[in-house]
């Protein structure tokens, strides 16, 4: 999403109101806020989507429908509002006694393994020339990982121990809706800039615990040249392959002319600073 794009301003509105509810303190209006928090949260992913279809829960389904103007015509809600409702409660069973129970590293481990699984799907889909039908899959289900994740928040901000996660939650998530909304617009493969990003977030992190469990010296250098060489290799590919093949080394190859992700310089700086 661009800033001149004229539905920002109400994507920013929709933020700060959800970081606020966030932030609410005891148990009175607990569900309520959870409601309105919800609704919000459609109306962050809506703006993206575009299609009230998209919706799987029955409340910002159903009210973003009349808003709208659009009548309910399919019997597509009798299954797939049930299975929203599901996986938002799922997440909210999370959030509120997740975090005792499950340590960082193993929700990095979940991380590894669906990056892992993306990836093997894109070259699959990449080398059968299917990712348009893909792409269209992911994103007819991509509002249960939403649900998921805002569940998670919600969950977490009723339970004072773990406010301060739920608002984390709700900023990596409205983030993740930001950045994708500029890559969605983007041909082929770049749809899915954000698994890059992700991909490198997940490797600084685990390379953070290694250096910090290091007792050598040398093994810590390495790890920390393995974070430099990562995160500059991913920047210089992106930013000068075609420079140094073409006006450097002169070389007779084809230009790859690939698209910059928004941001990579400030997130590759930004990553490193953490090593």
């Amino acid at each position: 999403m661009l800033f001149s794009n004229p539905d920002y301003p109400i994507f920013l509105i929709a933020v700060f109101f959800l970081y606020a509810l966030s932030r609410g303190a005891g148990r009175v209006g607990t569900w309520g806020r959870a409601a309105l928090t919800l609704l919000l949260g459609d109306l962050v992913y809506l703006l993206i989507a575009k299609d009230p279809d998209a919706l799987w829960d029955p409340l910002g389904g159903r009210l973003y429908r009349l808003l709208a103007g659009q009548p309910i015509t399919s019997l597509d809600f009798l299954w797939k509002w049930p299975i929203g409702v599901a996986v938002l409660f799922l997440g909210i069973l999370l959030g509120r006694r997740g975090p005792a129970r499950i340590s960082p590293r193993y929700v990095g481990y979940v991380f590894v393994v669906v990056l892992a699984m993306l990836g093997g799907a894109l070259l699959y889909a990449a080398h059968m020339d299917v990712v348009d039908e893909m792409t269209a899959q992911i994103v007819a289900h991509g509002h249960l990982v939403f649900l998921l994740i805002l569940g998670i928040a919600i969950g977490a901000s009723q339970t004072a121990s773990y406010k301060p996660l739920g608002r984390v939650v709700v900023l990596f998530v409205v983030s993740c809706l930001f950045y994708h909304a500029w890559a969605a617009a983007m041909p082929g493969l770049y749809r899915y800039l954000l698994a890059l990003l992700m991909g490198t977030i997940v490797l600084d992190y685990y390379l953070g615990i290694w250096i910090e469990a290091a007792t050598s010296p040398f093994a810590r250098k390495l790890l920390v040249i393995a974070s430099v060489v990562s995160n500059l290799g991913i920047l210089f590919f992106f930013k000068y392959a075609d420079f140094v093949t073409q006006d450097v080394m002169q070389l007779d190859v084809e230009r790859l002319d690939l698209i910059l992700p928004a941001g990579i310089s400030f997130h590759t700086f930004q990553s490193l600073s953490y090593t």
